[in-house]
């Protein structure tokens, strides 16, 4: 992964990928919006022909 990381950037400590890259955790308004006002993250995916 290092030669795929932008230029001047090196990988942090993070839970996921992009808060390791840039910093911040990707999820925060998702997981506050889930938290607040009861919507959900959990999606089930129905294909349609």
């Amino acid at each position: 992964l290092p030669n795929g990381l932008p230029k001047g950037r090196k990988l942090i400590k993070g839970a996921h990928l992009f808060e390791k890259i840039h910093g911040k955790d990707p999820y925060l308004m998702v997981n506050y919006l889930t938290q607040f006002h009861g919507g959900t993250t959990a999606y089930k995916l129905t294909e349609i022909a």
